[in-house]
């Protein structure tokens, strides 16, 4: 396992997968399937085991748009936010990184933008090193307040961006994520949505713009295997140039 969360505690895994399999496998919401994949992390599944939650996950997500679809017809698509619905937003963030990290096929990253609202600088950033060529032209912030800190390491240079993403993690928890799902689920009665406290969004900037990680790496919150996963499968890729 790879919690190590010093509010949370280590989460009872093998209780959530067991629910998940017997409960909510089969559901379309792709919240379920989301869950699963931080859950795969937490209990310390390999890349080639997350490559395959991460693929579920996006089934779901298309599943959940095509319902959507059906009984709203006309209605945005899943993860459009208007600058309003920050849940929505985190969530394509977490999928990008996650893809990114994993270095999830081309087309899976383009299906996955293909429900997201563009032009926010770290969805851009992300997606840009996801699959070169597809980003777009970067307008404001969507969601300033919440990742101030992400944005300035995305508009910063050298050390400033270690540093900025080194402050993000610090007000992660305790901060930033004020008025979300994910907050205090461990607090909650039986504990069953409590999978692990993860800052995914800081590992997809980390990995995206080659960020040095050695001041933070040990950061309770920040998800260092899935950058080492993308820079392993980077160093690969150089050597068999």
């Amino acid at each position: 396992m790879r919690v190590s969360d010093p509010i949370g505690g280590a989460p009872d895994l093998d209780r959530f997968f067991k629910d998940y399999e017997q409960h909510f496998r089969h559901l379309e919401d792709y919240s379920f399937a989301l869950r699963h994949l931080i859950a795969c992390y937490s209990r310390g599944d390999s890349a080639e085991e997350l490559r395959d939650a991460f693929s579920q996950v996006l089934s779901k997500v298309a599943a959940t748009e095509k319902t959507n679809q059906k009984n709203y017809p006309g209605t945005e698509a899943l993860f459009v936010h208007r600058g309003r619905f920050l849940e929505s937003f985190l969530d394509a963030l977490v999928l990008l990184s996650f893809g990114l990290c994993l270095r999830a096929p081309r087309e899976e990253i383009v299906a996955l933008l293909s429900y997201c609202e563009r032009g926010d600088p770290l969805l851009e950033a992300i997606a840009g090193a996801a699959a070169p060529g597809i980003e777009q032209p970067a307008g404001p912030p969507a969601f300033y307040e919440t990742f101030d800190l992400l944005y300035d390491a995305v508009k910063a240079s050298g050390p400033l961006r270690e540093q900025f993403v080194h402050e993000y993690l610090d007000l992660w928890y305790r901060v930033k994520m004020d008025g979300l799902s994910m907050k205090d689920t461990h607090l909650t009665e039986d504990r069953s949505d409590y999978v692990g406290y993860w800052c995914f969004e800081a590992a997809g900037v980390v990995a995206a713009l080659h960020i040095d990680d050695h001041t933070f790496a040990n950061h309770p919150y920040y998800p260092r295997d899935l950058v080492a996963f993308y820079r392993s499968a980077n160093a690969e890729a150089q050597r068999d140039k």
